[in-house]
């Protein structure tokens, strides 16, 4: 019996013909079997962004949301994965393999969504909010140390970690009034 793939799951492979391939899980079917989304295009730079990154896609009713390795944070329309939105990171505080070359905006940490807004932390050292549904940047706070853990979020508390070793925990003061 196969193993069951996770929704957010994904692969960039080339095909037999020589076009590059994108595909992720969506769903899965009444029987277990996954759904999955295509995106093909002639050469693997035109799939637009360096998806070599370890975190898992947020994948909502309408959209996939992921980072990148060095264009910040995506969000694909979900039934024709068409780019519905990129926010854009600032430069990495640090470059890791295999994105060692300038200029990087990698984002490392997977999206969590929370209350209309996705939360991630990046490698330039800030921690995002961005709405979710158009992508724009809310807020951020820079910690001085890139941010490649994912956020938890309980309630209206956030705990974030950074690469010196320094743990946060936040509050929404909106939730607390």
């Amino acid at each position: 019996m196969a193993k069951r793939r996770p929704a957010g799951d994904g692969m960039v492979r080339k095909r037999e013909d020589g076009r590059w391939e994108g595909r992720i899980v969506v769903g899965h079917k009444s029987n277990g079997d996954s759904i999955f989304r295509y995106i093909s295009a002639p050469t693997q730079k035109e799939l637009s962004a360096n998806l070599d990154v370890t975190s898992t896609p947020l994948v909502t009713e309408h959209e996939i949301i992921f980072g990148s390795a060095d264009r910040g944070v995506f969000a694909l329309d979900k039934p024709t994965l068409f780019i519905k939105w990129r926010a854009e990171t600032l430069p990495s505080l640090v470059y890791t393999a295999p994105y060692s070359s300038t200029p990087q905006a990698a984002v490392e940490t997977s999206p969590v969504s929370s209350q209309g807004m996705v939360y991630i932390g990046a490698s330039d050292g800030y921690l995002y909010a961005i709405d979710q549904s158009t992508g724009i940047i809310k807020d951020k706070l820079y910690f001085g140390a890139p941010v490649f853990s994912t956020v938890a979020v309980s309630g209206n508390r956030m705990i974030v970690c950074d690469f010196a070793g320094n743990v946060y925990c936040l509050s929404s003061k909106a939730a607390e009034e």
